[in-house]
């Protein structure tokens, strides 16, 4: 009988990523059964590899880090794989584990171990990878045809080859059933969730972290935590601040990222260029940074892959109270934002669209408490755990 589950995943746990999503639900899992995570670490990070080192050694959750590598491009990541797969192999007894692969990387490793010892795997698909990356630009260059044939192969065998399927959305099911045949008893779905014990407004930090940043006390402030550039649009960000900037003059845009303001600040209009400030933190430290915000901000593409999201910043915004401001038809923020108590929404590029939804969140007074019980009873990172376990328990009494 099996009775080990083992994580794999290309995103590493000193990612912030990581560090919210992997170690908050494995946390929670290794108090019920022997756990271990196999993830690649990108170097940039090692710094931070032994403070992950004593949490995973305080939730006895079994760590093998591996080293990412990005050069050359493909060839590094098929290298990453096989080490991926052989450190699997010498490290575990392969009669006895389950396999969670994170998105596709972490699915190639589990499919070749399902393959060659017939260990069984859950797809935590995350949404359509290759979609997101044709979108998004990174499969631009003519190379990247062969690696996108090859990768629709992959993703027909991870999703007909797997045991169980996990999706973000609701809309990431209904795509799965309709257009790859899954039976809807395969799919579980699992939006990204928030660790509360990170996340908790704090009025001394919103005071001491306008202060650190220059952003005056009285100022109307939204904030964007994450990726930018891609299919996070920033003509389109930049718009929506405009539009506030309109009706709140003292309005402030914060930006917490770790990529290069030049990203923003080459295309923001020069009148606003004050008004932008950037910075960025550790994910025990994004709560502050949120706290001293009014609005949140969610920003995609319209495309396909957007059936798949589910923004993480959704969950921390609303963890501390925050109302949102974000566009329609992205994965299931329709259902969340169907009563109007958590923000409001827009019609991506329609700039009426965007004065209107500014104009109805600058004019709503918002239950900050209301907001956190919905982060709660959609997001929460130990309900999102334990719906992770129900699909372990199906698994392990399947192979009794």
């Amino acid at each position: 009988m099996r009775n080990r589950i083992v994580y794999v995943s290309y995103d590493g746990l000193t990612d912030p990523l990581g560090e919210s999503q992997i170690l908050s639900y494995m946390s929670y899992n290794s108090k019920i059964r022997d756990c271990a995570v196999y993830s690649f670490e990108k170097p940039a990070l090692n710094g931070d590899v032994p403070r992950i080192e004593a949490l995973c050694r305080q939730h006895d959750i079994d760590w093998h880090p591996l080293r990412y590598t990005k050069k050359p491009p493909v060839l590094s990541t098929l290298k990453d794989l096989y080490v991926g797969y052989r450190s699997i192999k010498e490290n575990e007894r392969l009669d006895n584990i389950i396999c969670h692969a994170r998105s596709y990387m972490g699915g190639i490793i589990a499919l070749n171990l399902k393959r060659k010892h017939k260990v069984p795997f859950i797809f935590d698909m995350r949404g359509w990878w290759i979609d997101e990356n044709i979108e998004n630009g990174q499969f631009s260059n003519p190379v990247f045809k062969f690696v996108i044939k090859y990768m629709r192969g992959i993703e027909r065998a991870l999703i007909s080859e797997s045991d169980s399927i996990v999706s973000l959305t609701n809309c990431g099911k209904d795509v799965l059933v309709s257009n790859y045949g899954v039976s809807p008893n395969k799919i579980s779905v699992i939006p990204t969730c928030v660790n509360f014990t990170l996340f908790n407004f704090s009025e001394v930090e919103r005071i001491n972290t306008r202060k650190k940043l220059g952003i005056p006390e009285d100022a109307y402030v939204l904030v964007y935590n994450g990726s930018i550039g891609g299919y996070y649009n920033v003509d389109e960000m930049l718009k929506i601040f405009y539009c506030i900037k309109e009706m709140r003059p003292n309005a402030y845009f914060l930006f917490v990222t770790k990529q290069n303001p030049e990203i923003v600040l080459a295309k923001v209009d020069e009148k606003y260029r004050s008004s932008l400030v950037f910075d960025s933190c550790r994910l025990n430290e994004m709560y502050k940074y949120l706290s001293a915000a009014d609005l949140g901000l969610i920003l995609y593409d319209n495309s396909f892959s957007s059936t798949g999201r589910s923004p993480t910043k959704l969950a921390e915004y609303w963890s501390i109270g925050l109302p949102v401001i974000c566009p329609k038809g992205v994965g299931d923020l329709d259902l969340y934002f169907k009563d109007g108590v958590g923000g409001a929404q827009f019609e991506l590029t329609n700039n009426e669209s965007y004065q209107r939804s500014v104009k109805q969140v600058l004019v709503t007074s918002y239950d900050r408490g209301h907001i956190i019980n919905m982060s709660k009873l959609y997001f929460d990172s130990e309900e999102g755990a334990r719906r992770y376990n129900e699909i372990y328990e199906r698994l392990l009494l399947q192979d009794k």
